[in-house]
């Protein structure tokens, strides 16, 4: 066969994937990350001094980051080399996972 040949499958009933977040929307959740992308220091807010744990991660899995807060506090990612990381967030056993740029 001299021309490429290719084939497109639709419909197929399947299940859509989930995102990382497990399904948690992030609106639902009272904790807010800003400012994005951020410079080095990453705030994190909890409405109505609520608690929260909170991990950040590399783009190898490595954690750079970790701990548990009540209303606000500020992540000092001034360390980390530029680049895309992940940053976990649970609260009253929701968990969601977030896109973080650092400049």
């Amino acid at each position: 066969m001299l021309t490429p040949a290719y084939f497109c499958i639709d419909n197929f009933n399947g299940e859509a994937p989930t995102s990382p977040s497990d399904g948690v929307d992030e609106n639902s959740m009272d904790v807010k990350a800003f400012p994005i992308p951020c410079q080095g220091q990453l705030h994190l807010s909890a409405g109505h001094a609520q608690e929260f744990d909170y991990q950040v991660f590399n783009m190898m899995g490595q954690a750079v980051a970790s701990g548990h807060s009540r209303g606000e506090t500020i992540v000092d990612l001034s360390q980390c080399p530029s680049g895309l990381y992940l940053i976990s967030v649970t609260q009253d056993e929701k968990r969601l996972v977030k896109i973080i740029p650092i400049d």
